[in-house]
């Protein structure tokens, strides 16, 4: 008998028969995908990723990267085969270290350089098409990117600020991405004039998740630097701007980096920014002086555990036993302690693992964690009829949330690891819930 079915058959015979059992929170600092620290590496020498590079921030806990590519050579003209090939071998190398990606192209790396005219603009994201459906799955959120100094959204030479401009090409991005992929623009009033000069932020769940204004966030680069973060906020409106991104942030993607050292980036501060702003992800290299300052003040830790989504479970109720044929039915009461909702959709299972350590039946949630808010308890519900196939015995009974892409279903790296001890994972990244279910004859008990 090898080790893993050794142990399944330790935990089955040691399992609780009890139909509920509640779950202690871990302070662990947990390497989970789609939120945390990122490190920004960009092709300015025309280099490729380097999958030593991204094993060692995986070493580290970090498991995203930010992605910038600056187009200086294709202003005038369409990407050719050399930076299309860059940018997919980029994509399988970023799959191959188990990272995700915040995307962003441009065309200036400094103030009053050139970007580059609507019409080329417009050319190169249909080149991209292809290669952002193809590694949607690996794309935390796209940047807007294209326009001005680092494809921030300014100090464009080419007239891309103007509104239809920048209508064209969030327009163009948004149809070149999936619908379950989200775009990230530089402020509030780029967002509203997007949208349309509307300036109402998503005050509840959109019934449509795949409309512009659900896939329109925000990221912030010079976040904590003063009042406005250097013209994020409008002098004349900050409180509403800043108003605007708190409601909006609820619903859309918010993430970025720091630029100054100054009295709003001490932690007391960044905390409750960081929070009322929903923040996922920020820059770990920029500010060097700011995540300095939190490092020595305990706060980057902090930050590492609340950026994003934290969750946990809390209870778990499900019934001792369940006829063949029968309705499965049980509830699990999860918490968000992290900042945000998770980004993406991803799936919610329960899996039925039998002695030898073989997944016998999964049933999925009808949940969409992107709802999924700090505050408020969490509750999934699953019922489904075990087929009338099924073979009698004894499960136990494994939580999954994977990747939603096939390709990255089965991956680990890409699985969200729950804030708990005592919480055995499998290789698959699915968690032990402690219970196991008695499956009985058909013409057993049927459970609750």
């Amino acid at each position: 008998m090898n080790n893993r079915v050794l142990l399944t058959v330790l935990l089955l015979l040691t399992a609780p028969c009890a139909a509920e059992r509640a779950y202690a929170p871990s302070t662990e600092l947990l390497s989970n995908p789609e939120r945390g620290l990122y490190v920004e590496l960009d092709d300015r020498r025309g280099d490729p990723l380097e999958a030593d590079q991204l094993d060692r921030l995986t070493r580290e806990g970090i498991t995203l990267i930010q992605r910038l590519y600056y187009l200086k050579a294709y202003r005038e003209g369409p990407l050719d085969d050399t930076q299309l090939r860059l940018i997919a071998e980029d994509f399988q190398t970023a799959r191959e270290a188990g990272v995700k990606v915040v995307l962003r192209f441009a065309y200036s790396s400094r103030i009053g350089e050139p970007d580059a005219p609507l019409p080329v603009v417009l050319g190169h994201i249909e080149q991209l098409r292809p290669l952002l459906r193809e590694n949607a799955d690996l794309l935390l959120t796209m940047q807007a990117g294209f326009i001005g100094a680092w494809g921030e959204w300014h100090a464009s030479t080419n007239g891309l600020t103007k509104p239809e401009a920048m209508r064209q090409i969030a327009g163009a991005l948004l149809e070149a991405l999936p619908s379950d992929r989200t775009l990230q623009l530089r402020t509030p009033l780029q967002k509203q004039t997007v949208l349309g000069d509307n300036d109402e932020p998503l005050r509840e769940l959109p019934t449509d998740r795949s409309s512009f204004a659900a896939r329109l966030g925000h990221h912030n680069d010079c976040f904590l630097a003063n009042e406005t973060d250097e013209g994020t906020y409008r002098e004349d409106r900050l409180e509403a701007d800043r108003a605007y991104i708190a409601a909006d942030s609820a619903l859309v993607p918010v993430g970025g980096e720091t630029c100054k050292v100054g009295p709003r980036s001490d932690p007391d501060f960044a905390r409750e920014e960081m929070a009322r702003m929903h923040w996922s992800f920020v820059n770990l290299a920029y500010h060097r002086g700011v995540i300095e300052k939190w490092r020595s003040a305990g706060f980057l830790d902090e930050a590492r555990r609340q950026l994003g989504y934290r969750l946990r479970l809390v209870t778990a109720d499900f019934p001792e036993s369940v006829g063949v044929g029968k309705q499965l039915a049980g509830e699990l009461t999860l918490a968000n302690d992290g900042w945000a909702a998770p980004i993406n959709p991803r799936p919610v299972t329960l899996a039925l693992v039998d002695a030898t350590g073989d997944t016998k039946h999964t049933l999925a949630a009808n949940v969409d964690v992107r709802d999924w808010l700090p505050g408020s308890p969490i509750t999934v519900r699953f019922s489904k009829p075990l087929p009338e196939s099924f073979g009698p015995g004894a499960y136990r009974l494994w939580l999954g949330l994977p990747d939603a892409s096939p390709r990255l279903a089965d991956d680990p790296r890409y699985a969200v690891r729950l804030a708990n001890v005592d919480l055995p994972i499998d290789g698959a990244g699915r968690h032990d819930l402690g219970l196991t279910l008695e499956v009985l004859p058909s013409n057993g008990a049927t459970g609750r």
